[in-house]
């Protein structure tokens, strides 16, 4: 008996329709939206390479941090200075970057460590609780000379 033809267009859009809902999935969880994204792209290509934070962000945000991937809701909670919710903490391979707003977790972004695929980033931890008028991001090179982000803190202006 043949197969009918319509089941197989049916097959073929339905995994067309998981590979771009992981796509969307891993470009919202792994990387930075919009203006955000493209200011890392900026420093990437920019021989300074610092990305103030508070020029690329498009939402309300007091301090942000970068939460080491080890997975402990303690150890994330003492350096946000907050509860810490599982969206902010992640297993060994993840980093978390976590803004607070007024004492709450306002968004996060999570980065892969190497390998990864350019713009995807890897984010390095620096100090915990940078506030917004002073957090940036240096643009380094790893071992293998591929790109990461490392909060710093800039001096007040």
């Amino acid at each position: 008996m043949a197969k009918h033809p319509a089941l197989r267009w049916l097959r073929l859009g339905a995994g067309c329709v998981l590979v771009a809902g992981a796509i969307i999935w891993t470009i919202d969880v792994f990387g930075f939206p919009g203006k955000l994204r493209r200011g890392v792209n900026e420093a990437i290509r920019n021989t300074n390479g610092v990305l103030r934070l508070d020029t690329v962000t498009e939402f309300d945000w007091d301090e942000i941090s970068v939460i080491a991937g080890h997975g402990d809701l303690a150890k994330a909670s003492q350096c946000l200075g907050i509860p810490a919710t599982d969206d902010a903490v992640a297993g060994e391979d993840i980093a978390t970057v976590v803004f607070v707003r007024d004492h709450a977790i306002a968004r996060t972004y999570r980065s892969p460590r190497p390998p990864f695929l350019y713009p995807l980033v890897p984010f390095q931890p620096g100090p915990c609780r940078v506030p917004r008028a002073r957090a940036s991001f240096k643009v380094t090179l790893d071992e293998e000379g591929r790109h990461r982000l490392v909060l710093i803190e800039q001096p007040a202006r």
